[in-house]
């Protein structure tokens, strides 16, 4: 990843954005870490859509965050999926957020601590973090994180809670 994306996280992590804000920012970050295909000069090698190894899609769901990996959760991947989470759980407070790992192939011990790190931030805040999603890889499946079979039994769980600390 370049310099002037990791500058670009660093700088984006910093601010404190409205929410309609945080998607755009979020989707400007993964287009910079995307092959850039449109821009090839010939003779350099083609890199499709099914060459790239991780995937962040962040999406909203009335005050819900979803953010939906897909890929491989390891190395490089997880200090990306960490830049996201960061600055999800810094501009919504309480952040209630749901994690779709359905379509993570492969996540690593690494990628387990930083979604065990940011479900501790969520609960600090007041907020709820619950992972969802089948065949969750097995480093994610017996961790102590909150899950649900589906997301609508996520956006449901999260909203019951809210309405539960609102009185």
């Amino acid at each position: 990843m370049s310099r002037e994306v990791w500058s670009a996280l660093s700088n984006h992590v910093d601010q404190k954005e409205q929410s309609h804000d945080l998607l755009a920012s979020a989707q400007r970050v993964a287009r910079a870490c995307r092959p850039q295909v449109a821009t090839m000069k010939p003779g350099e090698p083609y890199f499709s859509k099914a060459d790239v190894d991780f995937d962040i899609q962040l999406d909203k769901h009335g005050d819900v965050v979803v953010l939906t990996l897909t890929g491989r959760l390891e190395g490089v991947a997880c200090n990306v999926l960490q830049q996201y989470l960061v600055k999800v759980l810094a501009t919504a407070i309480p952040t209630l957020l749901v994690v779709d790992l359905a379509g993570l192939m492969v996540a690593d011990f690494y990628g387990r601590d930083i979604l065990l790190a940011a479900d501790r931030h969520a609960k600090a805040s007041g907020g709820h973090m619950i992972v969802m999603g089948d065949g969750i890889p097995p480093v994610l499946a017996d961790s102590a994180l909150e899950k649900r079979a589906s997301i609508k039994d996520a956006l449901a769980e999260l909203w019951r809670r809210r309405r539960m600390a609102d009185g």
